[in-house]
C-alpha cells in the first residue's frame, strides 16, 4: 500500500465543500471527492481498484462519510427534500479548518462550566481569536451557525439560559444513589428486601423467601429473609428498616439496642440486619460490633449501594 494514511479529516472536509457548493447526492459527492483525491496523487489506479476491507480507497470512503456527517451535525452541510445534499450557503466563507477550532473549543469549555447563552460568544472569540486570525464578527458567525448545529444534533443542550454538556445516560449505580436518597419509607423497606433476596441469590443461597412484614404492629420486624446456604443450613434473617430524610440524622444506639433485643426473643432468626439509608451513630457501630460475629450487622447507605452493586439490583 502506497500511504500508511490516507487523507486525513481536513482534507475530507475540504473536498466535500469543494463539491457541494450545488446540491449534489452523497454517493455522487464522494465519488466526485475520490476522483479528485486520485487525480492530485491521492490514490494510485492500482488502489482505486482494490475494494478489498481495508484498502486505502475503503479507508478514503469512510474518512469521507464521518466528514460528511460532521458537516451535517454543524450546518455546514444542509440535506434537502430529495436528499440532496450542498453548502448551507455557497458564497460564505467557510474554512473547515476554522470550524474544528471553534467547534473544539466549545467543547473545551463545557467541559469546564455550564455558559450563559448571552457569554459564550465573547468566550469564544477571546480563546480563538489569536489562532484564528479573522475578525471578531467572523468568528461570531462562524460560533453562532455551530453552537446551533451542535444543539440540533443534541450534542450540547441548552437548559436555563445556559449552555451545557449533554449529560451522558445514568448509571445503575448513579441511578440507586439517586434514588436512595429520595425513597420513601415504604419503599426503602421494600427495596431491602428485593435487594438482599438478590444478593443471597447471587452469593450461591437457594429457596430464598423475602417478606416484608412492615405495619403497625410489625413488632420491631420489618421484613424477613429465609434461605438454604450452599451446605444445606437454613438461615432465618430479620430486618429493622430506618430511613431518615433528614440527611445529617443518624440511627442512634436506642434503636439499634432495641432491635437487638427484638432479635434475642425471636428464637428462629439466626441473622439480624439492620438497614438505613442514612447513617448510624458511632455509639449505635460500637455496640453493634459486640453482636456482630454472632447475629447482627448494620447496613448504611453506603453499604447498601455496594451490595445493590455486587448483586446488580437496580432500584425502579
Amino acid at each position: 500500500m502506497k500511504n500508511a494514511t490516507v487523507l486525513n479529516n481536513s482534507q475530507a472536509k475540504a473536498l466535500i465543500v469543494k463539491f457541494a457548493s450545488k446540491p449534489v447526492l452523497r454517493k455522487e459527492l464522494v465519488e466526485k471527492c475520490i476522483a479528485d483525491y486520485a487525480a492530485s496523487g491521492g490514490l494510485t489506479n492500482e488502489e482505486l481498484a482494490d475494494k478489498t476491507s481495508g484498502a486505502p480507497l475503503n479507508i478514503v470512503k469512510c474518512r469521507l462519510g464521518d466528514a460528511i456527517e460532521q458537516l451535517l451535525q454543524n450546518n455546514t452541510l444542509e440535506q434537502n427534500s430529495d436528499k440532496k445534499l450542498s453548502c448551507r450557503d455557497p458564497e460564505a466563507d467557510i474554512d473547515i479548518d476554522r470550524d474544528e477550532i471553534i467547534e473544539n473549543c466549545i467543547f473545551e469549555i463545557l467541559n469546564e462550566t455550564e455558559v450563559a447563552k448571552k457569554s459564550m460568544l465573547g468566550m469564544i472569540i477571546e480563546r480563538t481569536r489569536a489562532a484564528l486570525n479573522v475578525t471578531t464578527d467572523v468568528i461570531k458567525s462562524d460560533a453562532g451557525r455551530i453552537l446551533s448545529g451542535l444543539v440540533k444534533n443534541n450534542q450540547i443542550v441548552i437548559s436555563n439560559n445556559k449552555y451545557a454538556k449533554v449529560k451522558p445516560p445514568e448509571t445503575p449505580d448513579e441511578k440507586n444513589r439517586r434514588l436512595l436518597d429520595e425513597i420513601s419509607d415504604e419503599a426503602l423497606v421494600d427495596h431491602s428486601v428485593a435487594m438482599l433476596k438478590q444478593w443471597y441469590e447471587k452469593i450461591g443461597f437457594t429457596e430464598v423467601v423475602g417478606l416484608n412484614t412492615d405495619g403497625p404492629n410489625d413488632g420491631g420486624i420489618d421484613g424477613r429473609l429465609t434461605a438454604v446456604d450452599p451446605l444445606g443450613f437454613k438461615e432465618t434473617v430479620i430486618l429493622q428498616v430506618k430511613n431518615y430524610h433528614n440527611p445529617k440524622k443518624q440511627v442512634p444506639e436506642c434503636e439499634v439496642r432495641e432491635f437487638c433485643g427484638v432479635l434475642t426473643a425471636e428464637s428462629e432468626a439466626t441473622k439480624g440486619l439492620f438497614v438505613t439509608s442514612r447513617k448510624y451513630h458511632n455509639n449505635s457501630v460500637k455496640f453493634a460490633k459486640k453482636y456482630k460475629q454472632k447475629y447482627l450487622v448494620l447496613i448504611d447507605g453506603e453499604k447498601w449501594l455496594e451490595l445493590a452493586k455486587q448483586c446488580e439490583y437496580v432500584i425502579e
